[in-house]
């Protein structure tokens, strides 16, 4: 009997390593009315990298502590419902793959999100 090697589309292959990266590294926003992180951000750059072409994530981050986040990969979309809270820059989101906690940053229209060394991981701009 003889395997063959069975590929996996690009597409599906971006799609995993996206939300895997976002559900390890973005400590996403914050949950609560008064909150600077409610409403909706675009992802610009990821790990010091511009988003490629032909792929884009906004996150939405309602007042009551709910959110999703859309994926764009390639014209297929993706979409993953959150909830979400903070405390004192630091903010936690739970998603289907987990809970994770992180600092973060509004400067202006930026969001700033830091990885578990403090460095800015990803930056999104308010819609």
């Amino acid at each position: 009997m003889q395997l063959t090697k069975r590929r996996v589309p690009f597409k599906k292959v971006m799609m995993i390593v996206l939300t895997m990266i976002i559900t390890l590294f973005i400590f996403a926003a914050c949950g609560g009315g008064n909150s600077p992180l409610v409403g909706r951000w675009d992802a610009i750059e990821i790990d010091g990298m511009e988003m490629p072409e032909g792929v884009g994530m906004e996150i939405y981050f309602s007042s009551d502590g709910t959110g999703i986040i859309t994926e764009d990969i390639f014209g297929d979309t993706y979409e993953e419902h959150i909830t979400w809270s903070s405390d004192d820059g630091i903010v936690t989101i739970t998603d289907d793959w987990g809970t994770d906690s992180g600092r973060y940053r509004v400067n202006g229209r930026r969001l700033y999100l830091y990885d578990d060394t403090d460095s800015v991981f990803m930056i999104l701009e308010r819609q």
